[in-house]
């Protein structure tokens, strides 16, 4: 992945303002810009509500409270009992049990004990992290196959549904392309509710979780592919395709959820009025939009017809631009906030998902590489959440753990997509993940 910055259309502008300086790109916020649209199920809010921050100088609704502490003792972090106290206080227990979550699960610059709805460390105690069973896709179809009840085999259909959706699809160097992509998000993302939803139904507990797992993980199989030397050069070095893996990454993560440019809750007049810009300098990133629509063309000529990695290079301007920035100074940081994944999290925030990206490394020592992504991955991709490894000057989506391998969809090349890597070459492959769910 390229880091020097080559994007002559953003070279040319930032000629134009010279010695503007920015912030440290490495700092990401706790919590997200949104554009008052209401969150899908999918973010942190809705699974796990706050009413305001929690943490030393916090709100501490006593209901947040309260809520904070049952999820971090449920997730293994020893919060110390609730003695019910007035609004506003704040315990040292709970307060240590917060931080030596953020140290465990979530990467940031500095841990600060302070949860913020919507923000990085909400988002990680909404998803949790269930060590994953390590069961075989043999036997998880074995399973499947022999269920007659109802509700199985109606997810049997819906898969099978999906599956035929992703084999319809007219692909570009291994893409989906069109309207036949859209449907097959859209039902993906159905999919996903109606196996969430199947906790709640009598099909037995240790039933529940094989199924869901087999679900999850057909449905990442059948989940589009983008590959990352065919985006709109708008945040890279005409005709390289070689520094916007992460967004791509993020791309598929969302709509491996189900999950479109429909759901961006950001200022989307910021984004058209990038997206049609011309009669300057800034006229390039028009003409490469323009040709991005002539590799895909969907609906009409609007920003929701871009493939979602170039919709997500938008994206990575339009919020800066919404907090004061020119688009010269806008896309120059944008340049630099692609590599960082804390910011990548912010905003895949912005589509009404919970996302944060973890500490370096694998977690473990296990002798076993593969119980080793097991015990990290494992329980995340089973319980449908996508994971972004990045694995040294680049980032790959994890699709699947196998017997004999890591299975990962790579954006760098079409010739990678559901490569499997075997297990003796994956020892210090991941070097940090994000989590997207």
């Amino acid at each position: 992945m390229q880091q020097t910055i080559g994007n002559q259309a953003t070279a040319h502008l930032l000629q134009r303002v010279p010695g503007d300086q920015e912030p440290d790109a490495g700092a990401t916020p706790e919590a997200t810009a949104g554009g008052g649209v209401e969150a899908p199920v999918r973010s942190p809010g809705a699974r796990f509500p706050l009413h305001g921050t929690v943490g030393p100088d916090g709100e501490n609704h006593p209901d947040d409270v309260a809520a904070v502490r049952a999820r971090l003792d449920e997730l293994g972090f020893d919060a110390g009992a609730w003695l019910g106290h007035e609004p506003g206080y704040f315990d040292p227990d709970l307060g240590a049990a917060i931080l030596a979550f953020q140290r465990a699960e979530v990467r940031a610059m500095r841990h600060d004990g302070i949860v913020t709805p919507g923000g990085r460390t909400h988002s990680a105690l909404a998803i949790g992290r269930q060590p994953g069973a390590g069961e075989l896709d043999e036997d998880l179809d074995a399973t499947v196959d022999a269920s007659t009840h109802p509700a199985v085999v109606h997810l049997r259909s819906r898969i099978a549904e999906a599956e035929r959706l992703q084999a319809e699809c007219a692909t570009r160097y291994s893409q989906e392309q069109g309207e036949a992509r859209d449907r097959l998000v859209q039902v993906i993302g159905e999919i996903r509710g109606e196996i969430d939803a199947l906790a709640d139904s009598d099909l037995p507990a240790d039933q529940f979780e094989s199924v869901a797992a087999w679900g999850h993980r057909r449905l990442n199989r059948a989940s589009p592919y983008y590959l990352q030397s065919t985006n709109a050069d708008f945040l890279d070095e005409p005709g390289s395709g070689t520094r916007t893996c992460n967004l791509t990454c993020l791309a598929m993560c969302l709509e491996a959820l189900g999950v479109s440019a429909a759901d961006y809750s950001g200022d989307r007049e910021v984004l058209r009025e990038i997206r049609g810009h011309g009669g300057n300098a800034a006229g390039d990133y028009d003409y490469e939009l323009a040709f991005d629509r002539a590799k895909d063309v969907v609906g009409d000529d609007d920003i929701d017809g871009l493939r979602l990695p170039d919709f997500l290079q938008l994206v990575f301007v339009g919020r800066l631009m919404g907090q004061g920035m020119d688009l010269m100074a806008a896309a120059r940081k944008g340049y630099d906030d692609i590599l960082d994944l804390g910011t990548l999290a912010t905003v895949a925030r912005l589509f009404g998902v919970s996302a944060y990206a973890r500490p370096v490394g694998l977690g473990s020592r296990d002798a076993d590489l593969r119980q080793r992504h097991v015990d990290v991955f494992g329980g995340l991709l089973d319980q449908g959440k996508q994971v972004i490894a990045g694995v040294g000057g680049h980032f790959v989506k994890i699709e699947n753990i196998e017997d004999d391998g890591l299975v990962i969809n790579d954006p760098a090349t079409s010739r990678r997509s559901d490569e499997k890597i075997p297990w003796p070459d994956t020892a210090g492959f991941v070097k940090s993940i994000m989590v997207v769910g």
